[in-house]
């Protein structure tokens, strides 16, 4: 869930970067968790007992290092997003006051748990995080015995950290390609990705292939894990947060440990090559799932495209609400002085926190696609 904490904390801009360098936190641990474990392995009496000492003081670490984050309703919340008290005259915080709480009357129409999951969008970023995260799991776990009858254990263990640098190295730049060619895009191209390192296993079980096969498997997760996690925060408001995060990742995580028991018995019982297979078909249906997406985003069917905006549901008539507040506290935008600190000071109603709360709006009466 740290993914999800980073989105709550960070401007609308920022949403995309901050889930990727959540992940890209994976590097150190590729790097750094093998070192740690074989340090601490005989530190103490009984063997690897050093290395969960290990752990848990990574993990009082990690305690110390989060209770320094000010999330959503702590005390200093607001107060590290100003610069300090409001000077404005009486009259203007008044008005703004007033429409604040219309605001907030309609944000609170949160709406149930399994209206929110029948949005076209949390089927697709659910959908393309669940088979990804599933597809990566059954041939990453099977991959070191696929090569241990030809290949060392040096070898094998080699191509696993190629791996894992795959998988969260891109971290550090796929937040900004998500910014700039939008999360959808970027899933798209993780599940050709995909393809790409399923094509690459499937023509031969030279070295180079499970080399090449696992660094590509990686950069593909990293793309389609990501973009699917950065898509599904446009599903819910604040409100509907919690309870949406945590179906998701059930979905998730539940259908990754199927996929991977299933995965030994695959390979067990008939090949690494029919593993390949199984896991190029389930992709398959992620390219399906991307196409019905594109036609919701270009498709000439306006209805679905713009029927929430105008007010053929609940959470349209929720947007538009939003939307004619959103003119009145700009047609009240002025510039006042400000006689005290002898400075002239322009007042922006249009608030990054105000124009994302209508964007989710948009995105929850509209499946996403607007």
């Amino acid at each position: 869930f740290y993914r999800f904490a980073a989105v709550e904390i960070s401007s609308g801009e920022m949403k995309s970067q901050a889930v990727t360098y959540v992940l890209s936190g994976g590097v150190l641990a590729a790097v750094a968790g093998p070192s740690i474990a074989q340090i601490s392995a005989h530190l103490l009496g009984k063997e690897y007992s050093g290395s969960f000492l290990a752990m848990s003081l990574l993990g009082a670490l990690n305690w110390l290092v989060l209770s320094g984050v000010n999330f959503p309703g702590n005390s200093n919340f607001e107060e590290d997003l100003g610069e300090g008290r409001d000077d404005r005259p009486a009259s203007l915080r008044e008005n703004d006051v007033n429409v604040n709480a219309k605001n907030t009357n309609v944000m609170s129409k949160t709406r149930s748990t399994s209206d929110i999951i029948r949005q076209p969008l949390f089927i697709l970023s659910c959908s393309v995080a669940t088979i990804a995260h599933t597809v990566m799991v059954m041939i990453m776990s099977n991959c070191a015995l696929s090569m241990k009858d030809d290949y060392s254990l040096h070898k094998a263990s080699f191509a696993m950290e190629l791996h894992f640098l795959a998988m969260f190295l891109p971290g550090f730049f796929s937040g900004y390609l998500i910014k700039k060619y939008s999360a959808f895009t970027v899933s798209a191209i993780g599940s050709v990705l995909f393809a790409a390192s399923a094509t690459v296993f499937a023509l031969d079980e030279k070295l180079w292939n499970y080399y090449a096969g696992m660094t590509l498997l990686g950069v593909a997760w990293n793309f389609s894990y990501s973009g699917a996690t950065v898509m599904l925060t446009g599903c819910y408001s604040f409100e509907e947060a919690a309870e949406v995060q945590a179906v998701n990742d059930f979905i998730l995580l539940a259908t990754a440990g199927v996929g991977c028991l299933v995965s030994g018995v695959i390979f067990y019982y008939y090949s690494w090559s029919a593993l390949i297979y199984v896991a190029s078909a389930m992709m398959a249906v992620n390219f399906v799932l991307f196409t019905f997406g594109w036609e919701l985003q270009h498709g000439n069917n306006s209805n679905v495209k713009y029927e929430g905006i105008k007010g053929n549901s609940e959470n349209g008539e929720m947007a538009e609400s939003l939307l004619q507040s959103k003119e009145e506290k700009v047609s009240r935008d002025r510039t006042w002085s400000n006689h005290s600190h002898g400075r002239n000071v322009s007042i922006d109603y249009d608030s990054d926190a105000h124009q994302e709360g209508i964007e989710k709006l948009r995105c929850s009466s509209t499946g996403g696609f607007v």
